[in-house]
């Protein structure tokens, strides 16, 4: 049996300690439910290639402290997991670097040790502080620095010169190249496009002509790069060459050649001439186009009539010596070694239709191989020949365009345009620019930088550059135009502000939200970012339900500044102060219109939450609720939501206790959500014994952060002593005399009254005990009233003697906990009128005589007293007159 017993009492011990666990975790899930997790992860991220970089990730949480077993950090990139960090330890690639003391902080961000090009992208900072859980994107921007080689050849004095300037291994692709000379800025420079190496890095080249004076010493080629913090710079100091010698070396060669040509040529004609008059074919002229255009195919035919049957036809060319014949695989049969001799960039086809033989010859033209070459097609049967010619005097290149006109914003606030040309020939271009809007343009000077390329062909950089103020005009627009030889018609290009490569239209953020109070005004801001020109509205708008409300210009305020790349952002705030029943739930929109926008972009708050901090109306109101206790009624106004927590405790010697409430009433008016609630704790009289209580009052609500609380003592309660003047009757020597003082309307009860004699300037004690022949006799004793409040009268009896006591001064001091300071009431100087032995026998035997017929009726002891008074008085008249006889 006892067995039995021990047993169940152990599993009901089991089973309590089973169920208070459930309750404490259930606790603390209820708390880590609220913890409010917020990260921080500011993107995008620059770094160097080959440094070591941080990609900053912070995180808060509203509860403290942080506890490390509900923490997980997770670091992605890619896909792919570089990092996994919870409560069972640490996961990571080698390369990364983590400090998990600062996670207690709420630091977790990443360092990544020598950075490449690959490791350029977005990474992933995932944080869960359970239940919560966060993530953040940061983007990685590695760079690579370029390196600048100066390409040094021969410059001559008075005469045109082009040197180049290479930018090497650099990343991003977008760069800048200038030149000076002698410091002043070269125009007439050209960049071309830039070539990505196989590491994904970019080289680039920029040329420049100038034509130097005597005294020019110095060209300088000037690189700018996002990697770069200070503009790389390569200087050349100008060595120049003679350029007489040369000229005579060359004139003479040139010489030399004509000669050679000349003899050639007439040895040809004289033997094409001799061949004519015996050929019994005719070799019709050479059909081709009217203009050989570089990199588009050309057709040379060649027509023989009277074609024999063993006829051979064959194409020549000729250019800067002895011609060669074309041999494709087409022509003639070759093997498989011979073949991959032929020169396949030109394809030969022949056919015979009767007595007529026709071939032709297919080639890309170029205009560095092919400019002012000979094509001959040549026939060929027995002693017999003809042959005619197809000279490409001029190879015609087309204009291309490696992109499209470039924009780009100046420090000044206006837009150059860029319109880049490559690979035409011959030199001559014409270029118009013309802005305005449709039907009212106008022509706008340019500036053109030309050169040459290695190839022969040319390229030329035109642009133009206009103010900011023009481009507020959704109707304008910008045009260039073209023309060249070897263009069939002129081309051309129109921008304006709305094309979609238009790279500055606003970025819009989300609408950050304060927590919004009731009654307290908040700031609503949108951030808009990124756009060019400064021509920006912004519009706010409350929706209630299916209503829009524009909000006025009154409230809002716009904060604009100028970003590094020089567009700009601007920061549009709207101030509102939110009220329950009006913003409980709206929504308000933040419309952006700007000159490079179809439409607004739009951002919403979504539903609004308001809420409303519990604040007090007055303060504590202490009252007598009855004889026994007093009433503490504390009244909080304007919260939401509902829920609110109010605490009683009362602090004495005996420490701190825990007070029950006696009413706690939460209400709300009919019209709107707010909520006021009145708490009331009643207080048994005899705990305020203890002078040194505290009645607290705490609060706790949804909207705040910490607690409030009120904290009450004594001296806090309205029920201090009302302490009337001293009464001081007629003084006589050596006679008992009385004084009171009435005091009233103080609690508790824990008045003390001291009576002091103020004599020669010194203040002193009375004792409560006879001293000598001095009775001192004093008394008072609090009385309840009607109000429950305390009064008294508290009185001293004493014998006042004309020789010590005339012109003191006796003080009655009243102590109460509810007073800061002692309450004094003085009788002033005391008068003490001498003593009249003539009367005083006669009065005596009077009183006596009175006092035993008084007891001898059985009258009380008030009646003795007003007889005692009365017998004084009369006693007096006589006195004051035998002094007049003294007199």
């Amino acid at each position: 049996m006892n067995g039995f017993l021990s047993l169940l009492l152990l599993g009901l011990l089991l089973l309590g300690l089973l169920l208070l666990s459930l309750l404490l975790l259930g606790l603390l899930l209820l708390g880590l439910s609220v913890a409010g997790l917020e990260v921080f992860a500011p993107s995008p991220q620059r770094g160097l290639n080959g440094s070591t970089v941080v990609l900053p990730c912070n995180f808060s949480i509203s509860k403290l402290p942080l506890d490390p077993k509900y923490l997980a950090i997770l670091w992605s990139f890619k896909g792919k997991q570089i990092l996994v960090y919870d409560n069972k330890g640490i996961k990571k690639d080698p390369r990364v670097t983590f400090d998990v003391e600062a996670t207690k902080d709420g630091n977790a961000s990443l360092t990544l040790a020598n950075v490449t090009l690959s490791d350029g992208g977005s990474y992933s900072c995932l944080v869960v502080y359970s239940p919560d859980r966060i993530e953040k994107d940061i983007v990685l921007e590695v760079q690579v620095k370029p390196m600048v080689v100066l390409h040094i050849k021969t410059v001559y004095k008075e005469s045109e010169n082009t040197l180049l300037c290479e930018a090497a291994g650099f990343f991003p692709r977008d760069i800048e190249i200038t030149w000076t000379l002698d410091g002043k800025t070269q125009n007439n420079s050209f960049l071309r496009e830039s070539v990505e190496n196989i590491d994904g890095t970019y080289n680039v080249t920029s040329s420049v002509t100038f034509t130097p004076t005597p005294d020019t010493k110095t060209l300088s080629c000037t690189v700018r790069h996002d990697s770069l913090e200070e503009p790389l710079q390569e200087d050349l100091q100008l060595v120049y060459e003679d350029r007489g010698l040369t000229w005579i070396i060359a004139a003479c060669s040139v010489l030399v050649v004509v000669i050679l040509i000349i003899i050639i040529s007439a040895v040809l004609w004289k033997g094409k001439k001799s061949r004519k008059a015996t050929t019994p074919f005719k070799v019709r002229d050479i059909a081709g186009p009217p203009k050989l255009i570089d990199g588009e195919k050309a057709t040379l035919s060649c027509t023989v009539d009277n074609a024999p049957e063993d006829l051979c036809v064959t194409w020549q060319i000729r250019k800067d010596g002895p011609e060669q014949e074309i041999q494709t695989s087409q022509t003639r049969g070759h093997s498989e070694e011979e073949e991959s001799l032929l020169d396949t960039s030109y394809v030969i086809k022949s056919q015979r239709l009767g007595c007529q033989y026709s071939s032709s010859l297919s080639f890309i033209p170029q205009i560095e191989r092919h400019e002012d070459v000979i094509f001959i097609c040549r026939s060929v049967c027995g002693q017999h020949n003809d042959e005619k010619t197809f000279h490409c005097r001029t190879i015609y290149g087309k204009p291309k365009m490696p992109h499209t006109v470039m924009r780009s914003l100046l420090v000044s606030g206006e837009i150059k345009y860029l319109l880049n040309l490559e690979k035409f020939y011959p030199k001559n271009i014409k270029i118009v620019w013309k802005c305005g809007e449709r039907g009212t343009e106008e022509v706008v000077s340019s500036t053109e930088s030309l050169s040459e390329n290695p190839d022969r062909s040319y390229k030329v950089s035109s642009e133009i550059i206009i103010p900011e103020d023009r481009h507020k005009d959704t109707g304008f627009r910008v045009q260039v135009t073209w023309e060249h030889e070897s263009m069939e018609k002129a081309e051309s290009q129109e921008l304006s502000i709305r094309d979609s490569d238009h790279k500055w239209t606003p970025v819009v953020e989300e609408i950050q939200i304060p927590r919004l109070l009731h009654g307290s005004p908040a700031a609503l801001q949108c951030h808009v970012s990124e756009y060019f020109p400064d021509a920006i509205i912004v519009k706010w708008m409350r929706r209630d339900g299916d209503k829009l409300h524009e909000e006025t210009d009154d409230n809002q305020r716009i904060i604009s500044r100028r970003a590094a790349n020089n567009t700009y952002s601007r920061t549009a705030s709207l101030t509102i102060t939110p009220e329950l029943w009006t913003h409980q739930g709206a929504e308000y929109l933040c419309l952006v219109e700007h000159p490079s926008l179809e439409r607004p972009m739009k951002k919403s708050t979504g539903r609004l939450q308001v809420y409303g901090k519990p604040q007090m109306s007055a303060p504590i109101e202490i009252t007598m609720a009855d004889s026994s206790r007093v009433q503490f009624s504390l009244n909080l106004q304007k919260f939401y939501p509902k829920d609110i927590n109010i605490s009683w405790y009362r602090e004495d010697q005996s420490g701190k206790h825990g007070l029950s409430p006696t009413a706690e009433v939460i209400s709300t008016r009919d019209n709107d959500l707010i909520y006021e609630v009145t708490s009331v704790v009643q207080i048994p009289d005899h705990r305020f014994r203890d002078p040194e209580i505290k009645i607290i009052v705490q609060w706790k609500h949804e909207t705040m952060s910490m607690p409030e609380m009120r904290s009450l003592t004594i001296r806090d309660l309205p029920f201090r002593p009302q302490v009337g003047s001293l009464i001081l009757p007629k003084l006589n020597d050596g006679k008992d005399a009385k004084l009171t003082c009435d005091i009233s309307g103080y609690f508790p009860d824990l008045l003390s009254v001291i009576w002091f004699i103020k004599k020669d300037g010194n203040v002193t004690a009375l004792p409560r005990e006879s001293k000598k022949d001095r009775n001192y006799k004093m008394s008072h004793k609090g009385k309840r009233q009607k109000d429950n409040t305390y009064s008294c009268e508290a009185s001293m009896t004493f014998t006042p003697i004309i020789s010590s006591d005339e012109g003191s001064e006796i003080i009655c001091r009243v102590e109460h906990p509810s007073e800061e300071r002692p309450i004094e009431r003085s009788t002033g100087p005391l008068h003490i009128d001498e003593k009249k032995p003539f009367f005083e026998k006669p009065i005596q035997d009077t009183m006596s005589k009175l006092k035993k017929e008084i007891f001898a009726s059985g009258k009380k002891n008030q009646e003795i007293e007003k007889v005692e008074e009365q017998t004084e008085s009369i006693g007096e008249e006589p006195q004051e007159e035998t002094q007049d006889l003294v007199d």
